[in-house]
């Protein structure tokens, strides 16, 4: 056991200090697992590998309403403030989000009617209303307009055109997701698609430096785990080849899986299945812990990505007096390869046509998810980020944010 007073306190610190980064190395497949007992799967895997689909087979691109309809993650409940409307980017727009006294949670285009000031300049009143600062008009949690103080007549019912352009949330845990296309109804519910999405929590948030499909196809390459994390979740002298089991790619159901076998770099590396299904989710899990993440496109240069661990994980560092370290160590993973995927995007701009099966040189199966990853965002989505401005308004948007320098931006 441990010793009595400071010291032992000192000691018991650490060990949980160690256990919880140990475990978070361990999630990511990278060193010998923990000896606690294993939780439940949150899903069956793949048992047999799927040819291609024939061409005549091959479902082609979505339209963009059906991109935008979906439920996309628009941030953690965390890291969202209760008593203040906020402003978050999503998908090239801005939106103000803010908690009603009912205790849901609202999302709408951060543009008042009247004057077209930012509503996440404004405040909460005591009734929980959304109130503008430039003229002090109030909104309900649907986006209605409910008061305009410089009327002189409140019988007269105030006009539709006074209300606030809404989305539909939902909230699951603490990730709190929009349905981003106004024109539908939502026909799901995020823990519909994966039940992992029932109650997320632990969550940590940030906005990466990097396009939205450029996050995914890293994420999605195991391989560079060992040399690019170095220090903080891999090894460089670990970098090698590994054995893909199974792998699974749908193009119509847009999903992919691919069970790896990391035993081949160091004896002890568990077996993990890494996984995508659109439109956000990705994860790596196997028979103890999981690890996923949700992500969002911010706009061209820039990614919301939301990390939260499975049930197991979190029935352990809960209680954890040091959880709130833990976020200083995924900064310093989300750090280490940020630079190098930025450049990677930014090189790409330099190369017409761009096509990543032409432009990467790939010698190994290594790199077998990342371009399934690709074949799917090129024909499924036409190679195009999923956006709320139409196509010109895109087009405008891109030429100014590279003639600001945009891939430059800090997050």
């Amino acid at each position: 056991g441990c010793p009595p007073g400071a010291a032992g306190r000192t000691m018991r610190l650490a060990i949980v200090a160690s256990l919880a980064v140990a475990s978070h190395a361990w999630a990511l497949g990278l060193r010998p697992p923990l000896r606690v007992r294993p939780g439940p799967r949150l899903w069956a895997t793949t048992t047999s590998v799927q040819p291609d689909p024939t061409p005549s087979a091959t479902p082609g691109p979505m339209s963009r309403e059906d991109m935008l309809a979906q439920w996309w993650p628009i941030g953690s409940t965390t890291h969202l403030d209760e008593d203040v409307p906020n402003a978050v980017k999503l998908m090239d727009k801005d939106f103000v989000v803010w908690k009603s006294k009912e205790g849901t949670w609202s999302m709408a285009e951060d543009v008042c009617p009247h004057k077209l000031a930012a509503l996440s300049e404004g405040s909460i009143d005591d009734n929980g209303a959304l109130r503008c600062s430039y003229h002090y008009w109030a909104f309900n949690s649907e986006g209605r307009c409910t008061s305009v103080p410089q009327r002189l007549d409140d019988a007269v019912p105030i006009p539709k055109r006074c209300d606030l352009k809404s989305y539909k949330t939902h909230r699951t845990g603490e990730v709190l997701w929009a349905w981003m296309h106004r024109g539908s109804e939502p026909t799901y519910l995020p823990e519909d698609l994966e039940p992992a999405l029932v109650n997320c929590s632990m969550t940590y948030a940030r906005i990466a430096p990097y396009r939205w499909d450029f996050f995914l196809e890293n994420v999605l390459d195991p391989s560079h785990v060992a040399a690019a994390h170095h220090s903080v979740g891999g090894d460089r002298e670990d970098a090698g080849p590994y054995d893909v089991l199974d792998r699974n790619v749908s193009l119509a159901d847009n999903e992919m899986v691919h069970r790896v076998n990391m035993t081949v770099v160091r004896a002890g590396r568990s077996i993990t299945d890494w996984r995508f299904k659109f439109p956000a989710f990705w994860s790596i899990s196997n028979n103890f812990m999981g690890l996923y993440i949700v992500a969002t496109p911010v706009d061209e240069d820039r990614t919301l990505i939301v990390r939260f661990n499975n049930a197991y994980i979190t029935s352990l560092f809960k209680k954890n007096p040091l959880w709130p370290l833990m976020h200083l160590r995924y900064n310093r993973f989300f750090d280490s390869d940020a630079l190098l995927v930025q450049q990677q995007q930014q090189n790409s701009l330099s190369v017409d046509p761009w096509d990543p099966a032409r432009s990467y040189a790939q010698p190994s199966d290594a790199d077998a998810m990342p371009m399934a990853f690709r074949k799917w965002f090129n024909v499924r989505l036409g190679g195009v980020v999923p956006s709320l401005l139409d196509p010109e308004e895109k087009r405008k948007s891109v030429l100014a944010a590279r003639a600001a320098g945009a891939p430059e931006r800090a997050v």
